[in-house]
């Protein structure tokens, strides 16, 4: 039988591709125009107003070690959500939906407390996908004064 937890959503930075568990997305959309707001996080971009929900916009490049660039009409937002709050990933584009471990499929690398926002590597392709940690990246967020960000529950 089939569970969500195998999916995941995968997106580009640059050339590397990487991935988020479908149960963490709750969509994807064309990214818009970001409010700035003050704040000591260099990783934070700024907030968006998703449905009347003050939601911040993380600078995935940052997070990822990529290089800076400026967003594109052409780049897409992932909002991504955990049990209590969303966040919004800026990604260059996102090729789909993917079934990464299957019952036969092992990841690369298992999950272990050093590997921080990576969590898994898998085979996507012809290529290899670096899958988010995405309690961990909400951690990185928690842990790093995220009271002076304006966010509510969900």
């Amino acid at each position: 039988m089939e569970t969500c937890s195998n999916y995941f959503v995968i997106f580009k930075i640059d050339e590397q591709h990487y991935a988020l568990s479908l149960l963490n997305v709750e969509r994807v959309v064309r990214a818009v125009q970001i409010t700035s707001i003050p704040s000591k996080q260099k990783y934070v971009l700024g907030v968006v107003d998703v449905q009347g929900n003050v939601t911040p916009v993380l600078n995935t490049r940052n997070l990822l070690d990529a290089p800076d660039k400026e967003i594109d009409l052409s780049d897409q937002f992932i909002i991504s959500k955990n049990s209590n709050r969303k966040v919004i990933l800026v990604v260059d584009s996102v090729p789909g939906v993917s079934e990464l471990f299957g019952e036969e499929d092992r990841p690369i690398i298992v999950r272990s407390e050093s590997s921080g926002l990576v969590q898994d590597i898998a085979r996507f392709g012809d290529s290899l996908v670096l899958v988010i940690n995405v309690e961990f990246l909400f951690s990185i967020i928690d842990d790093n004064n995220s009271s002076s960000l304006p966010v509510r529950p969900n």
